[in-house]
């Protein structure tokens, strides 16, 4: 397995070679990183530079954890460029910075997808299901959230909505129905 612009080989032994971790970690880093790459753009734009220092350190450990070196080095610059409150620097380069990032996260998301042949949204959808019947509400809204975001196609985000409208209204039976027709 490959991916552009992560070292794979370093992220695997993070995680003692355990490819099936890493594979969730990779998830993982994709749904936050999602909502973290909207965070950024806006917390830049209001200047609010604490949290927007908070925001690139986290991407910036995430980034090495899982092997993604370049973008973890840029996420770096931009930690630094905020604790020196340098506008200037961070306006310059963080589109550069964000740009690559949005590409690694389109490389996770298509690696994702591509991998095996199978959509990941399917081993998903069954951990969603296994989250509902142990009552792990955490998990399952996590699980939520990651394929609401990445739902490529009008009909998966319609029956992904309606999930949730089932889910917030604790009709779990329904929840579970909708789930079986997903997969």
């Amino acid at each position: 397995m490959e991916l552009q612009g992560i070292d794979m080989e370093a992220g695997l032994a993070a995680v003692n070679n355990d490819e099936e971790v890493y594979r969730e970690i990779l998830q993982i880093y994709y749904a936050d990183g999602v909502e973290l790459l909207d965070e950024l753009k806006n917390n830049i734009q209001r200047t609010d530079l604490k949290l927007f220092i908070t925001h690139v350190h986290a991407l910036k450990s995430a980034s090495k954890g899982i092997g993604a070196n370049e973008v973890s080095e840029r996420f770096k610059e931009m930690e630094f460029a905020g604790k020196e409150e340098d506008m200037e620097k961070i306006e310059q380069r963080l589109p550069s910075c964000l740009a690559g990032f949005e590409q690694l996260l389109d490389e996770i998301k298509q690696y994702a997808k591509g991998r095996d042949g199978e959509d990941a949204g399917t081993n998903n959808y069954e951990k969603m299901k296994a989250a509902l019947e142990e009552m792990d509400t955490d998990v399952f809204e996590a699980l939520l959230e990651q394929e609401e975001q990445r739902a490529a196609d009008e009909i998966t985000s319609s029956k992904l909505h309606e999930i949730r409208t089932a889910y917030e209204d604790f009709d779990f039976a329904e929840v579970e129905t909708m789930l079986e027709e997903l997969l």
